[in-house]
């Protein structure tokens, strides 16, 4: 029978003490630094730099064209243009119709780039 690990004595020696002190210190450092991290995550923090702008000019321009009227056509969209959409969501109510874009596009520069018949001055080559 090992005398260290018998249930009767309760013998510590100075080496066995250690090193469940460093190993307990070591889990509370942990917790610590683990305790830092989750509190508060969605909380302001401090930022990196002091600010330097003076003014800030913020443009919400709601109701702009969209991509499908600039620069992105979708020709099957408006061949199915007025006609009732087969996807249907489980909750939805009502007819659901296809609406196709209300101008036209055209090719235009070197690179053959679609773009919306309404921008006739920035599909002019440069002079």
């Amino acid at each position: 029978m090992n005398p260290q690990f018998s249930l009767g004595t309760a013998s510590l020696r100075r080496r066995d003490f250690l090193y469940g002190l460093g190993s307990s210190l070591g889990a509370l450092a942990m917790t610590d630094l683990l305790a830092k991290e989750t509190v508060g995550p969605l909380a302001p923090k401090k930022p990196m730099h002091d600010a330097k702008a003076k003014n800030v000019i913020m443009l919400f321009m709601e109701g702009g064209p969209s991509q499908v009227d600039t620069f992105d056509p979708k020709p099957k969209l408006n061949e199915l243009h007025k006609t009732e959409s087969k996807r249907t969501r489980g909750l939805e109510t009502g007819y659901k119709f296809y609406v196709g874009s209300p101008f036209g596009s055209r090719k235009v520069g070197k690179s053959g780039l679609d773009m919306s018949d309404q921008w006739v001055y920035m599909a002019k080559p440069e002079i």
